[in-house]
């Protein structure tokens, strides 16, 4: 969306950070937004960004979902074929970059990496 406020400190994760939380911890700029204009998130209740920017702190681009509710709504977000090629790319990132081949196999990692082409 073309309207997107992002927040003023983005973590590793991708979502935006304030500072505000006990011991110097941050807390999710989503979050709080959504609790400045609507009040408390209930228990077992999490915000969803609409536009699917993580960053985003517009209240405008936010719902209030369960958590398994939550879930469902992502997962249905992705096709099948979507889906499939995600597990392939994390199988050849874990196989190829992260040492997958030598605990699998026992032998040395390859010079380089497989054809994406299959």
């Amino acid at each position: 969306m073309a309207d997107c406020v992002r927040g003023p400190r983005i973590g590793k994760n991708g979502y935006a950070r304030v500072p505000g939380g006990r011991r110097g911890v941050s807390l999710y700029a989503h979050r709080v937004a959504w609790e400045e204009a609507n009040g408390p998130i209930p228990e077992g209740y999490v915000v969803h960004h609409t536009c699917g920017t993580k960053a985003c702190v517009n209240v405008a681009h936010m719902e209030i979902h369960t958590k398994s509710d939550h879930h469902k709504l992502h997962a249905t977000r992705l096709s099948d074929e979507e889906r499939e090629e995600r597990k392939r790319e994390r199988y050849r990132r874990w196989y190829y970059e992260r040492g997958g081949k030598e605990w699998f196999r026992g032998r040395s990692r390859p010079t380089e990496a497989p054809s994406l082409s299959s």
